[in-house]
């Protein structure tokens, strides 16, 4: 780099520091699809944590901020892919320690953030550059909670997967997925379909519950706890609808299972969230219901069931959304522009 001005044959060093181990940096997002120009390096844990005792917890974090402030005068660019990574090493950006490195934060849990932090975000976060979300509102309210435009959308996106694209559909409703799931809405209105519903309730990484416990399983609904990849997108690719209960809330949640659906063009029906409603365009590209509604849950089930030609209509242009707005090239080119940016 000659100073701050990027030449485009010249390479935007990026260290990514992931959450979570990995089988190569590009197996991040969209990360396999940005510019040549741009060259990648990952600081990574070396194994899953396993010790969440607070000390445990404190090693960890403590390890990679040692590390990213050991190695980020050799890059451009330190990329945090979680808020919990990030808000950290913002504390040493604070102190003044590696000042010329441009810091970038992935952000999907803003929420979680003690309250009491609220007042002191615009000093914790003054030398973030960006805050990249996955939803619009999360990035409205950062720009608000910071009185700043340092918050941007950029839609999650996924790859295509070999054979993902369904030819046909078997007799079941299909539910899956971790974070901010509302599975007990999801039983409720299952209760008075005629039809089988298949879901794989995995625990929400934050609360560690399914929203299940306690709930009566009707005789029609079959509950997994966890499934082979590979089955749990088959599952996907061979039912009839694909619907996502989610619970009121502006963080992402239910996008990666979105856009799975998407893929092998099936009809989605989802909880009217600030995030879906990024992603969903309400009766042409999936169906948006009420938060905490079985009753309207329940209709939209009956009424997509009774209608074989409604649910083609809408994988369709599920399916066309994922070719075009949620294609990981064109994300991949959007993520590489706001590197530019930032040390431009």
């Amino acid at each position: 780099m000659k100073g701050i001005i990027l030449i485009k044959n010249e390479s935007i060093k990026t260290l990514v520091i992931s959450c979570a181990p990995i089988s190569h940096v590009k197996s991040i997002w969209c990360f396999s699809y940005l510019p040549k120009y741009i060259s990648l390096g990952c600081i990574e844990p070396k194994s899953l944590m396993v010790d969440m005792t607070f000390i445990g917890v404190i090693m960890k974090y403590l390890r990679t901020y040692a590390l990213t402030y050991l190695f980020s005068p050799r890059w451009n660019i330190v990329l945090s892919t979680s808020f919990a990574e990030g808000i950290g090493l913002s504390f040493f950006q604070l102190l003044g320690l590696r000042r010329g490195t441009k810091h970038i934060i992935i952000d999907q849990a803003a929420l979680s953030i003690n309250t009491a932090l609220y007042p002191i975000l615009p000093i914790i976060m003054h030398r973030i550059s960006k805050i990249i979300c996955y939803t619009s509102a999360q990035a409205n309210w950062w720009n608000k909670k910071l009185g700043s435009n340092k918050a941007v959308f950029i839609p999650f996106a996924i790859s295509e997967r070999p054979n993902m694209l369904a030819t046909g559909e078997k007799d079941y409703i299909f539910s899956g997925g971790a974070s901010s799931r509302d599975y007990a809405t999801l039983v409720r209105a299952a209760k008075d379909v005629k039809s089988p519903f298949v879901i794989v309730a995995i625990k929400d990484p934050v609360t560690r519950k399914t929203s299940l416990e306690e709930i009566s399983i009707p005789s029609n609904v079959s509950i997994h706890s966890m499934l082979p990849r590979e089955q749990f997108l088959q599952l996907i690719r061979e039912s009839k609808i694909v619907v996502l209960p989610l619970k009121d809330t502006i963080r992402a949640g239910g996008q990666t299972v979105l856009l799975e659906a998407f893929s092998a063009g099936k009809p989605v029906i989802a909880t009217k969230t600030a995030g879906m409603e990024d992603y969903i365009e309400d009766g042409k590209t999936g169906i948006l219901v009420k938060h905490n509604s079985p009753k309207e849950l329940k209709v939209a089930i009956n009424s997509l069931l009774q209608n074989k030609k409604q649910r083609i209509y809408l994988g369709q242009n599920a399916r066309k959304a994922f070719e075009t707005t949620y294609n990981i090239k064109k994300i991949g080119k959007r993520l590489s522009e706001i590197f530019e940016e930032v040390i431009s």
